[in-house]
This record gives structure tokens, sequence and C-alpha cells, in this order.
């Protein structure tokens, strides 16, 4: 699983990507979504694949953090 978070042109933006074997257990689209909550945007893709951006940069490292929470729990 590979969660990222960046920041191009002033604005944040997420992705996740999920081996198919995974996908039974993981949802890209969820962990992108409740990432992109904490930085005032929205997401979506595919349960393998999802991206979201933001309005809300600051809060780019609190949202890859959640994120990786997600997956470690």
């Amino acid at each position: 699983i590979m969660a990222v978070g960046f920041i191009d042109n002033n604005q944040p933006f997420l992705a996740c990507s999920i081996t198919e074997d995974l996908t039974s257990k993981y949802d890209a689209v969820s962990i992108v979504r409740a990432g992109a909550k904490l930085i005032k945007g929205g997401g979506g893709g595919r349960k393998n694949f999802a991206k979201a951006g933001g309005k809300d940069r600051e809060n780019i490292h609190a949202a890859i953090a959640h994120m990786k929470k997600m997956v470690i729990s």
C-alpha cells in the first residue's frame, strides 16, 4: 500500500495505491476520502487507486498521518 501527499501550486493533493491482493481488506477511496476531509477537499477513484485535492495545505501532514493510521491499525 502506498499513501502519499504533496503540495503543487499551493494546493494539497493525496493519493493511495493498493495492490490487488489487498483490495479485499483495504479500499483506496475510503483511505483518500478520510485524508481529504483534513485538507478540506474530496476525492475518488477505484478500490485499488484513488486521489484527492483540497484547499487547506497546512494540514497535509495530518492527512498523510491519518491515512497511514488507517492502514496500520
